[in-house]
């Protein structure tokens, strides 16, 4: 028997055809000792992810048959060392699509990290990438090409499945797209993939909104004019936004592809107080944006916003920009980049303003005072007084930037310009005057802190304690651009596809950060037990402090 054992990383959410061919080609080629499929270590951050026991339920009844492919829900890391301790001389190949090479391509490579002779990729490709299978090897590891014309995975994707389920509103039959019977069968009888938008209703709604944007346009025809009749309704995000959120956001397009608006359908149970404070946050911008000395740089504004009762509809004019992963990426690559070391300023500036509009949502804005900052300010000393010496290193850092935070967006009027794309402050883009620096697409960081029972209080405060630590673990304690970048990834809900890309450093301090943080809700909720007893835990740990 081949002394290889491949590792097969993939969400199969749902598993279909392509995956099964993905995994007999590989056997064919390699005729590995075992194939490990690993579906618990995929995107958890991922909109709308089945749990695993039904994507394990799901893979079992595609791989039957197949005795040397074997589940797990480990970690890659996790299995890879078991691995080498049972099989130290085997050679370990990564299963992976082209475009995950491609994406990898791109990236700047590590000076740190020796590649491992005895780790290889065998890449399943497409037509399109007959000019990357040139390619001898990828950062220091051999790559080993699926033969050209044998597989390319018949044009079977996951998505669609998932958005052809949601727009029937029922399964059906998804054998042209790849699904096996039983796997259809087991789909059906869970209801997976099944939005609750679906299930109240979604093609009447659907229809409600497109009646709105008609009447909309009927009632603006320079609109019509700069966008092109007709228009289409395109759904975002995978479809899987309503699903999380409790809002489904669509984005209407003319007949150029050209993007007209942006409008947010709240149709679930509970969604009526943030569709009633998102309208009052986007009503309430452009005074944030004059009160703040900003220049309105194509500042969105409120196009409509209707109540259906259980169906509420809210449209505004979209905002371009770039998104802070890609920023980073663009930073990373350039070691004398202009920006590297504003970078953080920038972000600090961003994080205390989309505080103060979290907290403006609900107050006006001039009411909002160091006094009222206080509580959490005592809480933030309370936790510096207590932590271990170890992290001495740290609470100077976080001393640091709370105390820049209150002065660094007044201290420069002028110098920035806004625009937003999203009544949820955390899609708001800045633009820097002095130099060309957008950014856009903080949302992810602001969902996932802001609680439906707390969107402007404590939520917004650890957003900005988020967006500034990524820079002071960059600027201050160490970290390389790779690392800063993967920490961005971990902040926003993002997710690496690779797990070697991580150092000890990186994910110690990721760790630490983490569990600071729930220390410092426990202060704030008043559980000092329990902040004493998670400090204990820190007591031995974090070398790289």
């Amino acid at each position: 028997m081949n002394d290889t054992v491949v590792f097969y990383r993939v969400s199969c959410d749902p598993p279909h055809r392509g995956h099964l061919e993905a995994l007999q080609t590989v056997r064919s080629a390699l005729s590995p000792r075992k194939i490990y499929v690993l579906y618990g270590d995929s995107n958890p951050f991922k909109p709308f992810r089945q749990a695993d026991v039904h994507r394990k339920a799901m893979l079992e009844c595609l791989i039957s048959g197949l005795s040397d492919v074997k589940l797990s829900d480990a970690t890659a890391r996790e299995l890879i060392s078991k691995v080498r301790v049972k099989h130290p001389d085997a050679t370990l190949v990564h299963l992976v699509g082209s475009d995950l090479v491609r994406e990898r391509m791109q990236r700047a490579p590590r000076a740190d990290v020796r590649p491992d002779p005895r780790e290889k990729f065998y890449v399943i490709g497409r037509d399109s990438d007959s000019d990357m299978q040139r390619l001898p090897q990828l950062e220091g590891r051999e790559l080993l090409w699926a033969p050209e014309g044998q597989l390319h995975e018949q044009g079977y994707s996951s998505t669609e499945i998932r958005q052809h389920i949601l727009r029937k509103g029922e399964t059906g039959d998804l054998g042209p797209l790849g699904v096996p019977r039983s796997i259809q069968d087991y789909i059906q009888e869970h209801e997976l993939y099944k939005l609750p938008l679906a299930q109240q209703g979604y093609v009447e709604n659907l229809e409600l909104l497109r009646r709105a944007v008609q009447n909309f346009a009927g009632r603006n025809r320079d609109l019509m004019e700069k966008y092109p009749y007709p228009w289409q309704i395109q759904l975002a995000n995978d479809l899987d936004l309503g699903g999380m959120s409790g809002e489904l956001v669509v984005l209407i397009r003319d007949a150029r592809e050209q993007l007209v608006m942006v409008v947010k359908v709240y149709h679930q149970e509970g969604s009526a107080a943030r569709f009633e404070s998102e309208c009052l946050g986007l009503q309430r911008l452009p005074k944030f944006i004059e009160d703040y000395a900003l220049e309105a740089s194509a500042c969105p504004h409120l196009l409509f916003a209707e109540d259906h009762g259980s169906t509420k509809l809210l449209a505004m004019s979209p905002a371009v920009g770039i998104s802070i992963q890609q920023l980073l990426l663009d930073v990373k690559k350039e070691d004398e980049h202009p920006d590297k070391e504003r970078l953080g300023y920038a972000l600090m500036s961003a994080g205390y303003a989309l505080s103060e509009l979290h907290q403006a949502r609900t107050a006006p804005i001039e009411a909002i005072s160091a006094e009222e900052l206080a509580p959490f300010d005592e809480g933030l000393q309370k936790l510096l007084n207590c932590l271990p010496p170890q992290l001495k290193g740290y609470t100077d850092v976080l001393e640091a930037v709370w105390e820049a935070r209150k002065v660094a967006f007044r201290c420069n009027p002028g110098r920035y310009s806004v625009t937003h794309g999203d009544p949820n402050p955390g899609n708001m883009v800045f633009v820097d005057s002095e130099r060309p620096m957008t950014f856009i697409d903080l949302a992810n960081v602001s969902r996932s802190l802001d609680a439906d029972g707390e969107p402007h209080g404590f939520a917004a405060n650890e957003f900005l304690e988020a967006v500034s630590l990524l820079w002071v673990a960059g600027q201050r304690i160490g970290l390389s651009h790779e690392e800063i970048e993967e920490l961005q990834w971990y902040l926003t809900a993002g997710y690496s596809a690779f797990d070697e890309v991580y150092t000890p450093e990186s994910l110690a301090f990721f760790d630490t950060y983490w569990r600071i943080r729930g220390v410092r809700f426990c202060i704030k909720q008043g559980d000092l037990d329990q902040a004493l007893r998670m400090l204990d835990t820190l007591k031995s740990d974090r070398a790289i402090l």
